[in-house]
């Protein structure tokens, strides 16, 4: 009779060693290998392009004033509205 293999994931010092492998596409901001050609989930050449943190961020990152902007001017109407009525 043969043992059965579990297959238990990777070990703490693998995971350690290989944490800083991977980044994300700048196209679809799906996980790749740092040194992937191309993005296997968008089809996106990334060669060279890879990012460490998802893009996902980066969209508040530089749209941040534009929405305190409409919040600003919404709050804004609002007063005047509740004033007016």
């Amino acid at each position: 009779m043969s043992a059965v293999m579990i297959d238990e994931g990777p070990s703490p010092e693998d995971i350690a060693r290989f944490s800083d492998t991977e980044g994300y596409c700048p196209d679809c901001g799906e996980a790749v290998y740092d040194n992937a050609e191309v993005c296997p989930f968008c089809k996106s050449m990334i060669s060279g392009r890879v990012r460490s943190e998802q893009p996902v961020s980066d969209w508040f990152e530089h749209r941040w004033k534009s929405v305190v902007i409409v919040l600003t001017i919404l709050g804004l109407l609002s007063g005047v509205l509740y004033w007016l009525f």
